[in-house]
């Protein structure tokens, strides 16, 4: 049997990353479908036993991903402040341009739903400029814009994705401090030591103080290990992805192991270590190598798929599922396709301003 390396399996410049990054945010977008439309639970979910479902599953997958891109743009960057300047620019303007549509198109819509009328929207308590200022830094420390949706099935909540933005943008501020001492930039083997030390502390639920240190407490939250170590999981992966065989029967031993945890209720754990090679096996292996030639719509469909999921509840087009979600991914891409062409790609444009 020949064996080959995810080194010369998976090509960095041609590969399915884009396809699979669109498809979890589709399975977000359906996992949301349930809670935000007021239907039953998930069905993956209950096939997982409740261990996991299709959205943090998805979720999942988007760390490891970007751990394994991320780290190639961190050790191939020439300066740390060249580095800081690209994550920025693909996450920071189309994120601060989703809050302004939210505060000021979908808040404004849901206001006359339950009102009638727009009067009184601009001075709410935690109202729409509130909405901005508060969560203008990733932090998303107000999710809701005055009294709206409160008789939704998850009230009050108008984007409920955008917590994890500051998770993964951690995972970059982690890659970045590595990259600035040389020593540490060239030793893959550190970075597999601060990986072994997050998976232990994740397997075994080790609970750390906060730190009274202003950058420890940035990264010590009990929130931020398991994205960090799903994150860093990637990043080991490409830095030893010269050594780990690529194969299709590994990748189904890997699913295999997936099975069986769920059936033992250690699932949560086992894909810390199983799903970063379907993923990667996946990429290599699937022909959609050109899905993003027309445009990555992923990060739209991600940050602007709750809201809408949410203005059509209150406009009580949830009495379907199947519509429901229809309606839910196709108003979706019309701002995952403008938040691309007027945002996004036109702020990657600016790259080489900082080399």
């Amino acid at each position: 049997m020949t064996y080959t390396n995810f080194g010369t399996f998976l090509d960095l410049r041609k590969n399915s990353f884009g396809f699979l990054r669109f498809f979890f945010a589709i399975a977000v977008l359906y996992h949301h479908s349930f809670p935000l439309g007021g239907f039953s639970n998930e069905p993956f979910a209950h096939l997982l036993d409740y261990q996991e479902n299709a959205g943090s599953i998805a979720v999942l997958s988007f760390f490891i991903i970007s751990g394994f891109l991320i780290v190639h743009s961190s050790l191939f960057t020439k300066t740390t402040l060249s580095y800081s300047w690209k994550r920025f620019l693909r996450i920071i303007p189309a994120f601060w341009v989703c809050l302004i549509v939210t505060a000021f198109l979908f808040a404004p819509i849901a206001y006359w739903v339950e009102h009638h009328t727009l009067q009184g929207f601009l001075s709410m308590k935690q109202g729409p400029f509130d909405y901005i200022k508060s969560n203008f830094l990733l932090f998303m420390h107000q999710f809701n814009i005055g009294n709206l949706l409160d008789k939704s099935p998850t009230p009050h909540i108008f984007d409920g994705s955008l917590w994890t933005l500051i998770l993964e943008t951690k995972g970059y501020i982690a890659l970045g401090i590595l990259g600035i001492f040389p020593f540490i930039k060239k030793r893959r083997e550190i970075y597999l030591a601060l990986f072994i030390v997050l998976a232990g502390i994740f397997i075994t639920h080790l609970q750390i103080p906060k730190s009274g240190n202003i950058l420890l407490h940035f990264f010590i939250d009990p929130t931020v290990f398991t994205y960090t170590t799903y994150f860093f999981a990637g990043v080991i992966f490409y830095l030893y992805r010269k050594e780990i065989p690529a194969n299709v029967w590994l990748a189904v031993l890997a699913l295999v192991i997936s099975i069986v945890a769920t059936y033992f209720h250690f699932l949560h754990i086992a894909l810390l270590f199983t799903a970063p090679y379907i993923i990667f096996w996946l990429a290599g292996a699937i022909p959609f190598y050109n899905f993003t030639e027309f445009g990555d719509f992923s990060y739209g469909i991600y940050i602007y798929a709750f809201p809408i999921q949410q203005l059509l509840y209150i406009f009580k087009l949830n009495g379907n599922f199947f519509v429901y979600i229809l309606l839910s991914f196709l108003i979706t891409m019309v701002f995952a396709v403008a938040s691309w062409y007027l945002i996004e790609k036109p702020a990657l444009g600016f790259k080489k301003v900082l080399k």
